[in-house]
């Protein structure tokens, strides 16, 4: 591939890159886990796009749970019992991704992680270079019908590391300079907590975000 192309390509992908902070590890902890019910039915994000959300231990019965799962099986089922399977359908093109609601001083959060991208154009040599990262969701229930979702960018995470404010490990990755953090699941919570109470300016404000609408609502 020329140098040129290559060159047009990685900017693209910078700038169509939503640059959601990820994480190797869970951002919430388990004392912490606080499932809503009133996030379970199909809503539409304004752009025709539907998000079909379930509980994941319903999905997991229906789908049938082995009588003697295997050590694997069992640790899925132990950590996502209380979490919320999200279809999210974009015209014909679906994936699948498992969210763990947790509470912050009553402020709701979803820990975001793909489950299924719903592709089989992925070759096996492709897929086994990738990794499942988490990434966080501020969640309002504005009422029965609205919910607000807004993930944590990187802009205001950079902004923190580069004044010295900031000392959560992380790693820089990629041809687009993805920020990747590499704290313990402990770490990030205690920093989503100060995060949330401080004072930052516009700590929430992202392009990242959705305004979810109840799909025939009752009015």
């Amino acid at each position: 591939m020329k140098i040129r192309n290559l060159v047009i390509i990685i900017f693209g992908a910078l700038v169509l890159n939503s640059c959601i902070v990820k994480s190797l590890q869970p951002f919430y902890i388990k004392e912490a886990i606080s499932f809503n019910e009133a996030f379970l039915g199909e809503w539409e994000d304004g752009k025709g796009d539907i998000w079909k959300v379930e509980s994941l231990a319903k999905v997991l019965e229906k789908e049938g749970i082995p009588q003697k799962p295997t050590k694997e099986e069992q640790e899925f089922i132990d950590i996502y019992q209380h979490a919320y399977s999200i279809e999210y359908s974009e015209g014909d093109k679906s994936s699948t991704f498992v969210a763990v609601p947790f509470k912050i001083d009553n402020q709701l959060f979803l820990d975001f992680t793909p489950l299924s991208d719903g592709t089989e154009a992925i070759n096996k040599l492709h897929s086994n270079h990738l990794i499942h990262t988490h990434s966080l969701v501020k969640f309002d229930i504005n009422s029965n019908n609205e919910i607000s979702v807004k993930w944590l960018t990187e802009s205001k995470l950079k902004e923190l590391y580069e004044a010295n404010k900031m000392r959560l490990k992380h790693e820089t990755v990629g041809a687009e300079l993805d920020l990747v953090l590499t704290a313990t699941s402990s770490e990030l919570y205690e920093f989503v907590k100060k995060y949330n109470s401080s004072n930052i300016e516009k700590k929430w404000e992202t392009s990242s975000k959705y305004k979810l609408t109840r799909v025939n609502a009752k009015p």
